[in-house]
């Protein structure tokens, strides 16, 4: 994939489904590249309009070609969403960052008092 992504102009996404995580979003921003994409599912949440991509209403293909031809004929424009997504990247989604978070819900399952499963409570034995 590294090489598809290194060899596109814009990324565009523009699936019409909610894509839970925002993976493509997250990877286009990774690879430097301009992204755009639909407004459904956790694209939102990944990206901010006009701060890291171009997002549009999904099932708009008059929005979505009006973006793409606003990335292609705006270089500074480019050049800043994928400085944005650079930085949003290593704020949110590093690896140091997510084994930080892993490391912070495996202590606080070892912390928290252990529960009586359902079968305990009501006296079952499992």
């Amino acid at each position: 994939m590294a090489d598809l992504y290194a060899a596109s102009d814009i990324v565009v996404n523009s699936a019409r489904f909610a894509e839970p995580f925002g993976r493509v979003a997250v990877e286009a921003l990774a690879a430097g590249r301009p992204f755009v994409a639909a407004r459904v599912g956790a694209v939102p949440e990944v990206v901010r309009h006009g701060r890291e991509a171009l997002l549009f209403p999904a099932d708009d293909h008059v929005a979505l070609a009006e973006a793409i031809a606003r990335l292609w004929c705006d270089p500074e424009l480019r050049d800043e969403l994928v400085r944005n997504g650079a930085q949003r990247v290593a704020l949110r989604f590093s690896e140091q960052r997510a084994v930080h978070a892993f490391a912070g819900v495996v202590e606080q399952v070892l912390s928290s008092k252990p529960r009586k499963s359902p079968f305990q409570l009501e006296g079952k034995s499992q």
